[in-house]
């Protein structure tokens, strides 16, 4: 079994890069943007090891921070929505899932919801809602 606790590091560097590059993103509509920028570049996100996340979530920032006209907007100073979000999928992460592996998570998500409708999903009630629902659905809760 893998350590749960493993995952706060993970979390918490994604946010806060979240926040310092690209602050005007949903948490979906970043990680679904990751997600193809791995298939372009030929990285297999979904059995990335999760001691390899940070490293190469900073790699695809670094690229793809500088590219983005999305970092402007009216939730650009507001980056500290993201904290709650954050907070709530490592919860339910390490509490539902601690063996699957950041991005096992996140595009298990992504292909049950939808990846065409994922980055409709802010940083607010329909995220918490649409994890809930997924949940639900993979333990059969």
């Amino acid at each position: 079994m893998r350590d749960p606790n493993r995952l706060d590091e993970i979390y918490e560097h994604i946010k806060e890069r979240h926040k310092t590059l690209h602050p005007s993103r949903g948490i979906m509509g970043l990680l679904k943007d990751m997600t193809q920028w791995a298939v372009y570049n030929k990285i297999d996100l979904f059995y990335l090891e999760d001691d390899k996340v940070i490293e190469t979530f900073d790699k695809y920032s670094d690229e793809r921070g500088k590219d983005f006209e999305f970092n402007i907007g009216p939730r650009n100073s507001h980056p500290e929505r993201l904290d709650m979000p954050y907070q709530y999928l490592c919860s339910i992460h390490k509490s539902n899932f601690p063996d699957w592996r950041f991005f096992q998570l996140m595009i298990n998500f992504m292909d049950d919801y939808g990846k065409n409708c994922v980055s409709f999903l802010d940083d607010g009630d329909y995220l918490y809602d649409s994890f809930n629902a997924f949940i639900k659905k993979v333990t059969n809760g």
